[in-house]
């Protein structure tokens, strides 16, 4: 997932494999990169927004499958959620207990943006007003209909339905 924001730089990263949390800085001056992460998620920040970051005091929150950082206004979070299977159901709520942690970490007037891989497919045609829209993949299955739970429980929206593709596999 990228975003641009007048000179910002961000990525957020799913289905790393890291032994633990940390900060890992790259390159020089302008060309410096830090990647905040946990054991399977990061945000990669460079540009403006990583000048923010350090500035307001490199401000993260970090679970084993969840990981934010506060950069001038913005609580920008990287999940990676597991794929449900017979018996993980526990794993996958705790999955959700985390986003709704770092979202809950965000004031009032800061702009939370979730991003990731969540292992769930949202169908097309299946289009709920402010919540999703109707360029969907195949059809939904159970962790897209709990995604779209969530995303309507703790008010957001899952954006990636709401405009339409020129190609479409399971991830863009």
């Amino acid at each position: 997932e990228v975003a641009r924001r007048s000179g910002w730089d961000v990525v957020l990263v799913s289905e790393l494999r890291a032994e633990e949390e940390g900060v890992v800085w790259l390159g020089q001056d302008e060309e410096r990169v830090v990647m905040v992460h946990s054991k399977r998620a990061g945000v990669v920040l460079r540009g403006e927004a990583l000048k923010w970051w350090c500035s307001e005091g490199m401000r993260k929150k970090v679970e084993e499958r969840v990981v934010s950082v506060k950069v001038k206004g913005w609580v920008l979070t990287a999940v990676y959620m597991p794929v449900q299977v017979r018996g993980n159901e526990e794993e996958v709520d705790e999955v959700y207990k985390a986003m709704a942690r770092h979202t809950e970490w965000a004031r009032s007037y800061e702009i939370s943006v979730i991003g990731g891989d969540f292992n769930a497919h949202i169908g097309g045609g299946e289009g709920r007003r402010g919540l999703c829209g109707r360029f969907g993949l195949r059809q939904s299955n159970w962790q897209g209909d709990k995604l779209l739970e969530w995303c309507r429980t703790a008010g957001f929206s899952q954006v990636n339905s709401f405009f339409r593709h020129s190609k479409r596999g399971t991830w863009f």
